[in-house]
């Protein structure tokens, strides 16, 4: 909705969100589910629909690099709740290509503030050592996605050589086969009940 002073958005549930001062008591879990499953990856560059949902479930199960993590039980639920709500923002703010992300400083300022927000929601803080792993385990998952549902055409070794990109992307064996809407939304929600109960919270 457009308010000069305030701007909203009405959510899935019902809510007033106000984008750019957003409170806390209004972020939902079913909202972020419900909007991150409609969002499609890649900005519809895809063979077929592929929901951020569904990445940020797929990253939250990623066993390869959280075996890190040698911590308690606790340590590694949160870091794969982390990983599970990494791009919960875009539930309110809607998905931006990462290009035009870094020409559009005051979205990244509102982005960021915003996350940390749903991170200090469903946390209590907001996270900066398991963002590392979680960064290390999307690289890999990039990677297995360009290869199953974009079907790209660009040589990526090349590219994150001119980049200086030391870590090359290397795809996942298992093979991603798309989940529907409905199927992205349960399994998020399910996802996140899931941790939650075994953090303890």
């Amino acid at each position: 909705m457009k308010n000069s002073e305030n701007p909203w958005i009405e959510t899935y549930t019902g809510k007033k969100f106000y984008i750019l001062n957003p409170r806390q008591e209004d972020i939902d879990i079913e909202d972020i589910a419900h909007a991150l499953s409609m969002l499609c990856r890649f900005v519809g560059h895809c063979k077929q629909f592929y929901s951020v949902a569904e990445h940020s479930v797929r990253l939250s199960l990623l066993q390869v690099v959280y075996q890190h993590i040698r911590h308690s039980r606790v340590v590694l639920t949160q870091t794969r709740l982390i990983a599970l709500l990494h791009d919960a923002a875009e539930a309110y703010l809607g998905d931006v290509s990462s290009p035009l992300k870094l020409v559009l400083p005051k979205y990244q300022s509102y982005e960021s503030r915003l996350q940390s927000l749903i991170f200090k929601n469903f946390l209590g803080y907001s996270p900066l050592e398991e963002i590392r792993y979680i960064k290390m385990a999307e690289r890999m998952l990039l990677a297995t996605e360009l290869r199953d549902v974009v079907d790209a055409k660009t040589d990526w070794h090349e590219y994150e050589a001119k980049l200086g990109i030391n870590q090359l992307l290397k795809p996942l064996p298992e093979k991603i086969c798309p989940l529907s809407q409905i199927d992205a939304k349960n399994s998020f929600l399910e996802r996140f009940n899931h941790l939650r109960k075994r953090k303890g919270a």
